[in-house]
């Protein structure tokens, strides 16, 4: 197998092919856009991109990204052809990737959006890599009889309550340090990045909701909701951002509660599916999600070397 420096571009039109299934003019249209919109993807130094190739047949595609600790990596999306799934096969290319990122002196990789079956994963535990995410997905197809079955209601933040609200999640650090091995100052940073990114008009952005979670008997708010609505070419779905329930009201069912309000929340909005991400270490929350009609779309991965 032979590891060959390619374009960024010719990366992105085998991602959405691969991932979004799209045809190959769509596919470059929609990477040309990716490219135009987010020009810090072409920074040299820092972003890599990759094809592996087995007797001239294209068998994956990968893109690695230095972060802001030198020796610590992103590996984003990694694509591999299904005839190369196997163990021997994989194994080998898991190899070739590896030594790729020695060459750049990796301490870390993270891999971000694994979309591959469980024996391929298996394969990638087996070579030192270990799950720290899941992104989870439920098909809202048939409407649930307990869908209004809710002890709690979903309230709109005032602003003086978003600000409060903004101040805590950009400090709420606890769950990065643990899940995915950063810094208390790396945590803060990626949190400022993900809300700039996510919700640039703050308070007044029209597909970000930022909800109190107020249970009904007491009308006392338990909790803090934030969502976000997709609505965009393929991408129609919910997605739950953050959600809290306060430590002195779990275990008594406001969880479930909430999220049988987020579901009748996307079909209010017309949307078909929510999404959402877990950490591996979150088995409690994991098994909520799961009892609640939540099934694995992509995994995340770590390794250190």
């Amino acid at each position: 197998m032979k590891n060959i420096i390619i374009e960024p571009f010719e990366y992105f039109v085998e991602m959405y092919k691969f991932n979004h299934k799209l045809k190959i003019k769509d596919a470059r249209k929609r990477s040309e856009a990716l490219v135009a919109s987010k020009p810090e993807i072409l920074t040299k130094n820092k972003n890599y991109f990759y094809k592996v190739t087995d007797q001239d047949k294209d068998t994956a595609y990968y893109w690695i990204s230095r972060k802001s600790r030198k020796k610590n990596f992103d590996l984003i999306t990694p694509i591999i052809r299904k005839a190369y799934l196997k163990e021997q096969n994989l194994k080998k290319i898991i190899l070739i990737i590896n030594k790729t990122l020695k060459k750049y002196d990796a301490k870390r990789v993270d891999i971000h959006v694994i979309k591959l079956p469980d024996n391929a994963i298996r394969v990638f535990e087996k070579n030192g890599y270990e799950i720290n995410t899941h992104q989870l997905v439920k098909e809202l197809k048939k409407k649930d009889k307990k869908t209004n079955q809710s002890n709690t209601r979903l309230e709109k933040m005032t602003l003086s309550q978003f600000r409060s609200y903004s101040r805590f999640f950009l400090d709420d650090t606890e769950m990065l340090v643990k899940g995915m091995g950063m810094t208390t100052k790396e945590a803060k940073k990626s949190h400022q990045e993900v809300f700039k990114q996510l919700a640039p008009k703050g308070f007044n952005d029209k597909n970000n909701f930022f909800l109190n979670i107020i249970e009904r008997k007491s009308q006392k708010r338990i909790g803090t909701l934030w969502l976000i609505r997709f609505n965009r070419n393929d991408q129609k779905f919910l997605f739950v951002a953050n959600i809290i329930i306060d430590k002195k009201c779990r275990g008594q069912g406001f969880g479930e509660s909430t999220m049988r309000n987020i579901d009748s929340f996307a079909r209010k909005h017309k949307l078909e599916e929510i999404q959402l991400n877990v950490f591996e270490y979150n088995e409690p929350a994991r098994k909520l999600y799961e009892k609640c009609g939540f099934h694995t779309l992509y995994r995340g991965m770590f390794k250190d070397f």
